[in-house]
């Protein structure tokens, strides 16, 4: 710097930028919102997902390959899980109109459930919440797409009791110890819908 000024900080600059901005500008990309027609559509995929590994577990179509039986049992294990997560973050998030970021905060420890009831999540903070104060979030249970029943599925199949409730899963079939981050929530959401054949 030694003394001088930034010249990016200059008028010029900053009217040259302005005019790029101008000429230029694009509305943000914003991502269409799940309507309750593509709840069901994804749900229904997820469903046959979790049909058809389940199948391969109890009725595995074993090759004689040691090897090879195990990894086709990781597989449909793998995705036994997959499905169960991906349902419960769905029904979740949507009934309880979760942002990415609030999704993946969801502990275990903060959630208070009763089966065919409801559930009461509690959030330390969010992006409404400047304070931290924390908030509370209550969802019904319902007939249908029951975001209380996909929780308790999804409990029951990973066998978390602690932390993080929406975690990675491993090739393997094993349920990560970490949550996953609002990042990594998008490709899980766009994977359900190319597998629902959703655009």
């Amino acid at each position: 710097k030694k003394g001088f000024t930034d010249p990016t900080k200059g008028k010029a600059v900053k009217d040259v930028m302005n005019g790029v901005r101008k000429l230029y500008s694009k509305p943000p990309k914003k991502a269409k919102p799940i309507t309750l027609v593509y709840l069901r559509q994804i749900i229904t995929a997820l469903d046959d997902q979790a049909a058809s590994a389940k199948h391969a577990l109890l009725y595995p179509d074993l090759t004689g390959d040691k090897a090879l039986d195990l990894a086709n049992t990781r597989d449909a294990r793998f995705r036994q899980l997959r499905a169960a997560r991906d349902r419960a973050i769905l029904l979740v998030g949507f009934w309880g109109a979760f942002r990415s970021d609030e999704l993946a905060r969801i502990d275990a420890g903060r959630v208070e459930a009763v089966r065919g009831q409801s559930m009461r999540i509690f959030l330390p903070y969010s992006k409404g919440d400047r304070d931290a104060k924390g908030s509370y979030h209550d969802i019904p249970a319902l007939a249908d797409y029951c975001p209380v029943s996909a929780y308790f599925e999804w409990l029951e199949e990973s066998g978390i009791r602690e932390r993080a409730v929406f975690r990675g899963i491993t090739r393997w079939g094993q349920v990560s110890y970490n949550g996953l981050t609002p990042k990594s929530l998008g490709p899980i959401l766009r994977d359900m819908c190319i597998n629902a054949g959703i655009n």
